[in-house]
């Protein structure tokens, strides 16, 4: 034990050890590069979505509230907290945006039912409020990532 100790104290005095927590700067701004399309089209569809689902709601469209909230509550949903992330490229952000729309879906209706409970209207608000803020978060990310990318600069 005492030489296990030691041997690893001396690897961290050698410099050996390497913090990954923080990747370089470097790689984020390429990242940053890299996915601000990605990042701005799934953002865009999102609110569009949402928007199209609003827009029926209000005007008494059936097939464009259904397909708006849908597309809304199964992508926008799952997609906000993915907005904020730049390393994600599409095919894994559309995946996770999915997987996590999911989640939430169940998460949130699975103790509405248990405790009879059932307020969708005011689950949605809340939800849909937060994804939203989240998706204007990251499409001003992205149009700042995208426009430094059309000048050549290097985002900070």
């Amino acid at each position: 034990m005492l030489s296990n100790d030691h041997t690893a104290a001396a690897i961290l005095d050698r410099g050996d050890h390497v913090d990954d927590s923080t990747p370089p700067a470097d790689a984020r701004h390429e990242a940053q590069l890299r996915t601000a399309r990605a990042r701005l089209a799934v953002g865009i569809v999102s609110l569009a979505a949402l928007a199209i689902g609003l827009f029926g709601l209000a005007v008494n469209w059936d097939g464009g509230r259904a397909l708006g909230l849908v597309v809304f509550c199964f992508v926008g949903i799952g997609a906000a907290p993915w907005q904020l992330s730049v390393w994600l490229r599409l095919p894994s952000r559309l995946t996770l945006s999915v997987l996590t729309s999911l989640i939430v879906l169940i998460l949130i209706s699975t103790p509405m039912l248990m405790t009879g409970i059932w307020s969708p209207a005011v689950t949605i608000l809340i939800v849909g409020a937060a994804s939203v803020a989240m998706h204007v978060l990251g499409l001003h990310r992205a149009v700042i990532d995208m426009r430094m990318r059309t000048a050549g600069l290097v985002p900070t």
